[in-house]
């Protein structure tokens, strides 16, 4: 584990549990990238045992990062999911990164939050795994603003690379 940080960029890691396991790669690149530019890291996750928070996790343990899960209270009923990614966004981050796939409603619903509050950027893919596409959203003077939207389209597994400008202070 990484000596402790007093304060360590916090990334809000959230994502579809359905996220497919061969697709993997491109959580990591976007966590890679973010790590090398900005140092050590705190992935902040919903703790779900699959899919993209199982990604962001391993990613941490392997590049030997702190993480913290935040798991859903399933026994107080079905909106727990929701509650539970409110709570996520309200606790803060620096950045939300999110990992949609299929139009995941839960991840859909965190990501569009998140961007109520923080700077986002939100990654889809189709269920066919063909086109993937990237969104930056800065958070500004009147609400988050898009900065960039880029479509990827092919068989190639490559990740998307997304030119989002440094944090000021970081």
């Amino acid at each position: 584990m990484t000596d402790w940080v007093p304060n360590p960029f916090r990334i809000l890691l959230t994502g579809s549990r359905k996220w497919p396991r061969k697709f993997r790669g491109f959580i990591w690149q976007a966590l890679d990238f973010h790590h090398a530019n900005l140092g050590p890291v705190l992935i902040w996750h919903g703790d779900c045992p699959e899919g993209v928070d199982l990604y962001g996790k391993e990613w941490a343990q392997e590049r030997d990062q702190r993480q913290e899960g935040l798991p859903a209270a399933w026994v107080t009923g079905a909106a727990a999911g929701i509650r539970r990614n409110r709570a996520l966004v309200d606790a803060g981050a620096d950045l939300c990164l999110a990992f949609i796939y299929d139009g995941s409603p839960g991840a859909s619903d965190c990501a569009a939050y998140a961007r109520t509050q923080m700077d986002t950027i939100v990654y889809r893919l189709q269920s066919d795994e063909r086109l993937m596409s990237a969104a930056a959203y800065r958070l500004g003077e009147h609400g988050p603003a898009s900065v960039l939207t880029r479509l990827f389209t092919g068989a190639d597994p490559t990740p998307p690379t997304v030119d989002y400008p440094k944090i000021e202070g970081r």
